[in-house]
């Protein structure tokens, strides 16, 4: 099971420093609801939390950052900084006396700006780097103190090779394995050509598996220093993969961009598998706006997918359900034989394009999947940017509620919409401020009888808390302000009476 803990950013975007812990993260034996929902005004930071969450996701995942992530740089900083903190452990087997392992991990990294344009094979990332990251593991079975397992300082010159640490650990592991050194740093130099972690790099992993696996075999014809050396490295190869892997098939963000893609008629039915590591994870992307051919293994898993979710669609939106038509058999760019396929909406008899229904709708079928996973798989996590964007208030409501409650899962949200917070425990809002050292805030001294919506409203009013949550406006400002842009945009001539 993997669950994350805690997250801080550092010089991200308009956040100078901003931290959020998930609830419910130690009793996981019991599988407790870990939701989070971000409130705040515009441009407070809410939606920065997912866009960190999306580049953590692909680090872990092995994939390089995207060309947006040289956007969050805070003006005059030099870099940005993401720390999470995890739970990796197995204890589903605590209560049968099976537990063999329970660690809590820190990866931090740090993303610098490139004053080197030639650096990287990416054109478009070429303006920002991996500078620093690090892995640091305490295993709480054995009440052992915080210690660093990997740690990686690049440079802006590619021809300067990264350094890693701690110096001992590894120097231990490659006594005697000059190859597998030199393939190492190899493999280091491309992920940060790529803009991928080293960390979690698949060749890196497979070099260390290999030189570990060559240095057990000489059992104990080593030191007590070099023994203790490597068996602090073997957690390497059990906590790096299983983080790639939960990243892949286990962790989704939905951004913004995710919703635009709905509103021009695409609908990407997601989907947590991947081939590989360091592989995206396969979902299907319709348009909707005419049938699409697919090979007839995606067809298939495309009905089973929709057939699956109808029972839930139901409920969210009753006496919906949905139909993926077969058109008949085309061939596929590369001869192979595929389906035109088409996905339809049906209301009793009624049968009807799914393009012609409303965007709430198709979000909300583009993210039952991931949903669905958060509500039954306590290593899921899903962060969902504007979750009320489309979505009916109360309906939304009902949702968090429902996960609240329920959910395995973790879920992060962020949303203006005021009436889930009266369905969510106090412990899973936090507030966004207009402080950009105090970032993010929980509620403090709330009794059981308090609404949650009601107190956050009585505190923008009297501007009561330990930060401002709220950069006051005035309506009578807005109301000038309107009538002065008017003025400015008349035409020439143009008297106010006509």
């Amino acid at each position: 099971m993997i669950r994350f803990e805690r997250v801080a950013l550092r010089h991200f975007k308009n956040i100078d420093q901003g931290e959020i812990s998930f609830p419910h993260t130690d009793d996981l034996e019991n599988s407790l609801p870990s939701i989070i929902g971000i409130y705040g005004q515009n441009g407070s930071g809410k939606s920065s939390v997912v866009e960190a969450f999306a580049l953590l996701q692909r680090l872990m995942s092995g994939s390089s950052l995207p060309s947006q992530a040289a956007d969050y740089f805070q003006p005059g900083a030099d870099s940005y900084k993401i720390e999470l903190q995890i739970r990796l452990t197995d204890a589903d087997d605590a209560s049968s006396g099976k537990q063999q392992f329970d660690y809590r991990l820190i990866y931090d990294v740090e993303i610098a700006r490139s004053a080197n344009p030639q650096r990287s094979q990416n054109k478009n990332a070429a303006t920002f780097r991996i500078s620093h990251e690090r892995l640091r593991i305490k295993n709480l079975l054995a009440q052992e103190s915080l210690r660093t397992l990997i740690a990686l300082s690049a440079s802006d010159d590619p021809a300067l090779s990264t350094s890693l640490s701690p110096t001992g650990d590894w120097k231990s592991l490659f006594t005697g394995r000059s190859d597998d050194r030199s393939q190492l740093m190899v493999q280091l130099a491309l992920a940060n050509e790529r803009s991928s972690s080293g960390i979690f790099s698949y060749n890196v992993y497979a070099i260390v598996e290999r030189a570990l696996s060559e240095q057990a075999r000489k059992g104990t014809n080593m030191s007590k220093n070099t023994l203790a050396a490597l068996a602090h490295l073997h957690h390497y190869l059990l906590c790096v993969p299983a983080l790639a892997l939960n990243a892949l098939e286990n962790m989704a963000v939905i951004s913004t961009s995710a919703h635009a893609e709905v509103s021009l008629n695409f609908l990407h039915v997601q989907s947590r598998h991947a081939d590989y590591w360091g592989s995206e994870p396969d979902g299907i992307r319709l348009d909707l706006l005419a049938a699409n051919t697919l090979d007839l293994k995606t067809f298939e898993r495309l009905k089973q997918t929709i057939g699956a979710l109808n029972e839930v669609i139901g409920t969210l939106v009753p006496g919906l359900s949905l139909i993926v038509q077969n058109h008949g058999r085309q061939a596929l760019d590369n001869g192979e034989t595929g389906v035109r396929a088409e996905l339809f909406s049906q209301r009793g008899s009624a049968l009807i394009p799914f393009r012609c229904e409303s965007e709430g709708i198709k979000k909300i079928v583009s993210i039952s999947t991931l949903l669905v996973n958060v509500y039954t798989n306590p290593s899921a996590f899903l962060a969902i940017d504007e979750f009320d964007s489309g979505i009916f208030e109360y309906l939304l409501g009902q949702i968090v509620e429902t996960f609240s409650k329920y959910a395995k899962g973790q879920l992060l949200f962020t949303a203006h919409d005021l009436f889930p917070l009266e369905k969510l425990p106090k412990q899973s809002v936090v507030l966004a401020t207009s402080s950009p050292s105090d970032k993010f805030i929980t509620f403090t001294n709330i009794r059981k009888t308090n609404n949650l919506r009601d107190v956050y409203l009585r505190a923008i009013e009297l501007e009561d808390g330990p930060a401002a949550i709220y950069n006051r406006t005035d309506r009578y400002e807005m109301d000038n302000a309107f009538y002065q842009a008017g003025q400015a945009l008349k035409p020439q001539g143009v008297d106010d009476n006509e």
